[in-house]
């Protein structure tokens, strides 16, 4: 929850931004990993089976 105040305004943006680069980074790295495991599961011939 925000509080009003002005000095507490931009610490809770900071904080913000700081939740949103974390988030962006952890949605990065998810990605990342599901094309290593979609790309290693091509290569064994898995295509087929992941999606059932």
């Amino acid at each position: 929850m925000r509080n009003l105040n002005n000095n507490n305004q931009s610490s809770d943006t900071v904080q913000d931004k700081a939740r949103s680069l974390m988030v962006n980074k952890q949605r990065a790295a998810k990605n990342r990993q599901q094309t290593v495991f979609s790309r290693s599961a091509a290569e064994i011939g898995l295509n087929d089976e992941i999606g059932q």
